[in-house]
Formats: C-alpha cells, sequence, structure tokens
C-alpha cells in the first residue's frame, strides 16, 4: 500500500493522502454501495444502511477531510496525525472486510464474496 510505503519514509503529508485514497477505493468496491458519488456519499450510504457504525463514519469522514487538506493545503502534518489516520484506515479495512467472513466462520455458515453492506 502506498501510504505504507509513504509512512516509513515520514513523509507525513503523502501517507494522510494515501490512507484517504485507501479508504475511498474500498468503499467503492464494497457490495451495494452507490459506484457514481462522492466518498462522503458512500460514507453517508455505509451508515445509513448498517454497513458501518456512527463512529467509524465520523473517523471515516475525518480521514476523507485530512486527506483532502493534505492534497490541496500547505498545512504539514505531523507522524501523530500519520500514525492516528494510518490506526484507523487498518481497522475499518478489518471492519468491513474481514470481521464479517471471521464472524461467518465462527458462526460456521459458508463464506461470501463480498461483505454485505447493510
Amino acid at each position: 500500500m502506498e501510504g505504507e510505503d509513504a509512512f516509513s519514509r515520514k513523509k507525513w503529508n503523502s501517507a494522510v493522502a494515501m490512507y484517504r485514497s485507501a479508504l475511498d477505493i474500498a468503499t467503492k468496491g464494497m457490495d451495494g454501495v452507490p459506484t457514481n458519488v462522492t466518498f462522503f456519499k458512500r460514507l453517508e450510504w455505509l451508515h445509513e444502511n448498517h454497513g458501518i457504525t456512527p463512529d467509524i463514519r465520523s473517523w471515516a469522514d475525518h480521514v476523507r477531510v485530512e486527506g483532502n487538506a493534505a492534497l490541496h493545503d500547505p498545512e504539514e502534518f505531523a507522524e501523530g496525525d500519520a500514525k492516528s489516520l494510518r490506526f484507523f484506515t487498518e481497522m475499518f479495512l478489518r471492519y468491513v472486510f474481514e470481521l464479517p467472513g471471521a464472524v461467518r466462520e465462527f458462526r460456521g455458515e459458508a463464506p461470501q464474496a463480498t461483505p454485505p453492506s447493510g
């Protein structure tokens, strides 16, 4: 992942922007999520359709805003900023892609190709 590469090189702005990009791309590929809308609208849709919790939606929106700032504003992000967005991005991806399968496996249910959208 490009965000990890930028993080390892201590390029905090690039890392923040890439973590935002990872979430944006991930939401585009989720089953049932509208594809022809903005990242903001996809987050809204996921929340309304119970694909993510209110807290996750709020943090994902935070990553969206910070990632946009990293691309368009001269503000320099610090290591702590990148660390928190890195952690959240990892947890978001685990929540929407790994956890549903782990729960199904625990229950003895058949695996699904894509995470449910709500």
